[in-house]
């Protein structure tokens, strides 16, 4: 049976003495206490009366809500309550509930205020579960609201036993219909029926939002904050049905197209086309299947990379208690969120890479353990016959480095060059599985949705009159300008603005002559460039406009001469206003019958222009220099303002790494504390994986050398942030982990040691250190004798 409780006034009715003996009991040191008890006793509230504060009123217990404090001090208040529940299970007093033999019994699972408790249907065990409750609301001041409370009962306890247990507890609701976490406690039934309620929240979102007060900029940032994130955390757990990801789909296109917020509005562009990434000519919303997969995945992650987590031994247990998760097995009526989780299998498989560790469990040509574009097996040369070759032959253990003669003689060129780059662990380490499509080796929602944006979406190339506009459109998003005007720029290179030429291609019946100078048909290129009123802005403006060349007949050719061919005209800049303003002028002819002079339309354009670039360097600090280094913007150093040990050396570190070149460079560059002149050091070595792997490589030589020079207390300094960011945190970067293991065996040898990012223009030196020696076509290493020419 299940025991869903509901306290009442949660945070409102937590006693201070409880937190205090609980963070001590816990062995939070005594001041560390007294600082976090300070924040939570120091309390005073006000009641605001038509906006104004009055009165005073102290509390003497309760944690504050909208404290960032508070949700961590409640989790740990509730430590005691589990704790409680795991001592009566180790004295048999109540047995959890259990989803097959194989998994660990479940007695209670916690959200915050969120409580779920499982024990056997008996009168014995209710009453050790309600004994529990209630010492655990006289310690803490917590109270259960018995009212709200409800509890389940498994299908085969009969009815009188039901009635006795909830007799006992005190709880006369029925559970089973209600939802746990916003998410439905039964699924049983119609799916579609289920999950319904996601519609209907997302629809009751959208028509409360102000469709006419919104640009189309805003409009983007409401769908992507706020109206693609009501089903998310649905979709990270279940499956949601077609139906219902079409009606969400329908529900936030509509809300984009609508001009009013009551209508679908006239929708310009496929919705799947909007869903491409803006590199690609979309606006990068979500495709709401892709997503749901790539959420589902993530949980599919878990399973495979966090063994030892409640929710994988629970699914091992009962699903894959002899295989591995990714394995296409068949379980015994499996649950809905079982199947919803594998149905992410296939996206997990396309970026699943597997890493050497010992490479006894890894297939040469059978796993994916290459790390080309896509993770593959070895391609061979055709001369080895061994089909169960594993990696582990491929290794000179004597010397802990790739049988560069085998692989030479096994594999293609290609594949030789990428694992010769490979970095191998001590042999007792084992193999693992990785991500390949992110950085750091970690699965990503973000990643797997954009493997599968980009591997299921078919390369729609858009064109009009056989020229591609896709360039133009992903150009758009990084011209200087407010979103509003992004967007309106992208609808005018996609042919979605509403000229009479359009209007009538829809089927919408409507006059086609322009309704300013009388031409026969107005298209969006007449309306911005051909039509006499928007020609005589142009010719004041700085722009010039050559018969034939600009304005032209093709919308293409003239976006492209104000992207790309006006680089020399002063103000280029404000070309976006200029477009703006036009059309709104022509808006205002044939709404509102304003006429509007040229030269106003111009003078407004660039008045609007200047108070929206001022406004962007308003508070701009201007300085360049690192003032944590004390490192001026002219790229001296002076030492003398670094917080740091007098005696620590400063020493730069860079990589340099280019796809087409056969070495990658490393180099550092020390500064004495003392004064003494700087030392440097230069090499190359096979071609890293990618930059970022050049860089770690750079970082692990500099810091030998530093040993090898006897230089106990040093600095590091690179312009590489994620460089900094793995060295800190080594267990989020898992494709680093050899990497990572050499940094941490190697730093022990320092008295002193810490690695700090600079601005790129404060590492001139390095990296003019690491592209020189780069680019020598063997091998080579410089300390201390380098050429005074590769620091120019």
């Amino acid at each position: 049976m299940a025991i869903k409780t509901d306290m009442s006034k949660a945070y409102d009715r937590v006693e201070w003495s409880f937190v205090d003996l609980l963070l001590r009991k816990l062995g939070f040191c005594d001041k560390w206490v007294s600082w976090i008890m300070s924040c939570v006793t120091t309390v005073q509230y006000k009641v605001l009366i038509n906006g104004q504060a009055h009165g005073s009123i102290t509390p003497f217990r309760g944690l504050r809500q909208g404290d960032p404090l508070s949700p961590y001090l409640f989790i740990l208040c509730t430590e005691a309550l589990i704790a409680q529940f795991r001592k009566a299970e180790q004295l048999k007093l109540i047995t959890g509930i259990k989803v097959s033999t194989a998994s660990p019994a479940i007695s209670h699972l916690l959200f915050a205020d969120d409580s779920l408790f499982f024990c056997r249907a008996t009168k014995e065990q209710c009453e050790v579960v309600l004994r529990i409750l209630r010492k655990y609301e006289r310690a803490s001041g917590q109270q259960i609201n018995f009212q709200k409370s409800s509890v389940q009962f498994g299908h085969t306890v009969d009815h009188g036993l039901r009635e006795e247990l909830k007799g006992v507890l005190g709880i006369t609701n029925l559970g089973g219909m209600g939802s746990y976490l916003g998410i439905p406690e039964s699924l049983g039934g119609a799916k579609t029926q289920i999950f319904s309620y996601v519609q209907d929240r997302l629809q009751s979102r959208a028509s409360s939002w102000p469709a006419r007060l919104l640009s189309k900029g805003g409009k983007e940032v409401m769908i992507k904050s706020v109206a693609t994130a009501v089903p998310t955390f649905v979709m990270s757990c279940f499956r949601l049905p077609k139906t219902i990801t079409r009606k969400l789909t329908s529900a936030i296109s509509n809300y984009w197209w609508s001009s009013s917020g009551q209508s679908r509005g006239l929708h310009w562009v496929a919705w799947d086309k909007l869903c491409q990434d803006k590199t690609e000519g979309g606006l990068g919303f979500r495709g709401l299947d892709d997503f749901n997969t790539a959420l589902l995945a993530k949980q599919l992650w878990r399973l495979i990379s966090v063994l030892d987590s409640l929710f994988a031994r629970v699914f091992k247990g009962r699903y894959y208690r002899h295989s591995d998760p990714l394995d296409p097995i068949k379980s015994y009526s499996p649950s809905y969120g079982w199947r919803s989780i594998i149905s992410a299998r296939s996206l997990v498989n396309k970026g699943l890479i597997k890493r050497v560790g010992s490479g006894v469990s890894i297939s040469v040509w059978h796993d994916p353990w290459i790390p080309a574009q896509s993770p593959r097996p070895a391609i061979g040369t055709g001369l080895s016959s061994d089909h169960l070759l594993s990696v582990q032959n491929l290794i000179n253990r004597s010397s802990n480095s790739w049988d560069m003669a085998l692989l030479s003689a096994t594999f293609v060129p290609e594949d030789v060059a990428l694992i010769s780059a490979l970095p191998l662990r001590l042999p007792d380490k084992p193999d693992s599985l990785g991500w390949h499509f992110t950085k750091s080796g970690n699965y990503t929602v973000k990643s797997g949705y954009h493997l599968l944006q980009s591997s299921t979406a078919a390369s729609v190339v858009l064109s009009v009159v056989g020229s591609n506009y896709v360039p133009l459109q992903a150009f758009v998003w990084k011209i200087r300008c407010p979103p509003k005007l992004r967007h309106f720029m992208w609808q005018v290179i996609s042919g979605c603005v509403a000229v009479t030429a359009n209007l009538r291609k829809r089927g919408i019946s409507c006059d086609p002559v322009c309704g300013l100078c009388g031409f026969e048909e107005e298209t969006i290129n007449h309306a911005l460039f051909e039509c006499p009123p928007a020609r005589q802005v142009w010719a004041l403006s700085q722009f010039p406009t050559v018969q034939g060349a600009f304005p032209s007949e093709s919308i293409l050719t003239n976006i492209d001469f104000l992207f790309w061919r006006f680089k020399d005209v002063p103000s280029q800049d404000r070309f976006p206003w200029i477009l703006w303003y036009i059309w709104k002028a022509r808006n205002d002819k044939l709404f509102s019958n304003l006429d509007s002079n040229p030269l106003a339309i111009l003078r407004l354009a660039e008045d609007e222009a200047n108070a929206w670039f001022l406004a962007q360097t308003e508070g701009v600090d201007s300085e360049e220099g690192h003032p944590l280094l004390g490192i001026p913007s002219d790229g001296g150093i002076r030492v003398s303002r670094f917080s740091r040990p007098t005696s620590s050396l400063l020493c730069f570190v860079d990589g340099s790494w280019k796809a087409t070149d056969q070495f990658s460079g490393r180099g550092w560059f020390c500064v004495s504390p003392g004064g003494d002149g700087p030392t440097m050091g230069a090499s190359n070595l096979r071609r890293s994986l990618s930059p970022l792997h050049a860089e770690i490589e750079a970082l692990i030589w500099a810091m030998r050398c530093m040993i090898g020079a006897d230089n106990q207390s040093v600095v590091f300094l690179t312009d590489c942030s994620d460089l900094v960011k793995m060295v800190s945190s080594p267990s989020k970067w898992p494709a680093f982990t050899p990497y990572l293991e050499d940094v941490q065996a190697d730093r022990e040898e320092f008295t002193s040691f810490s690695l700090v990012y600079v601005p790129r223009t404060q590492n001139g030196k390095t990296d003019k250190l690491a592209r020189h020696v780069r680019a020598v076509p063997y091998l080579v290493i410089f300390v201390n004798n380098l050429s005074s020419h590769w620091l120019v």
